[in-house]
């Protein structure tokens, strides 16, 4: 499954720097629906961004009636800086930013989405199977500015945070292995003490 999912569909964790970097490369952008949203609840939650860099834009013949739309409605263009700006937003909700192959290696789409309460996250990790890749950062904590509240635990998704006494009081702790790298840590973090470093 996994080996499939990275010829055809794979994703990987990128954090808005590179988020921002990727947007200011395509030649056109538009937001639409989330397909696996819908598929599990039937809602219709516009976190995904069809991108693309070049005079073809993939998604022209998507079809729209798996969202019950005519094949022209649903999708949304954007101009650049509209699409950073509504990004943006959606991490300060707690969104994690992911890239999504379309045949990969080819990069299509920016996914904007928590794992938190997703049947379909609960069932792939059910499985062991990973649908996406880490960053290529990881979080690390400068224990000196840490003051051990706990801010950056509660908003990890990965459950890469924990906690240690360090020198007679509590610092924040991050497991390299589960950290995706999304950055949601170092936003959460009002000391200042969390930074993103490359693996």
């Amino acid at each position: 499954m996994e080996a499939r999912a990275q010829r055809e569909h794979y994703g990987q964790v990128l954090p808005i720097e590179e988020i921002r970097e990727l947007v200011l490369k395509a030649d056109t952008i538009v937001r639409m629906p989330c397909a696996c949203r819908w598929t599990v609840s039937k809602k219709e939650i516009r976190c995904c961004y069809g991108v693309s860099i070049g005079a073809d834009a993939w998604y022209k013949g998507i079809d729209m009636s798996y969202f019950g739309k005519a094949s022209d409605e649903g999708l949304e263009s954007l101009k650049r800086e509209e699409a950073i700006a509504q990004m943006e937003r959606m991490e300060e909700d707690g969104a994690i930013h992911t890239i999504w192959t379309m045949v990969t290696p080819f990069i299509g789409a920016i996914c904007n989405c928590t794992l938190r309460g997703l049947p379909c996250d609960e069932t792939l990790s059910s499985i062991h199977v990973e649908t996406m890749a880490r960053a290529e950062y990881a979080a690390l904590v400068d224990e000196g500015l840490c003051t051990g509240c706990g801010a950056c635990e509660e908003h990890c998704q990965f459950d890469a945070i924990g906690s240690k006494r360090e020198g007679g009081r509590t610092v924040a702790q991050i497991d390299m292995v589960k950290c995706f790298g999304c950055g949601l840590c170092r936003r959460a973090c009002e000391a200042g003490a969390i930074s993103l470093i490359q693996r």
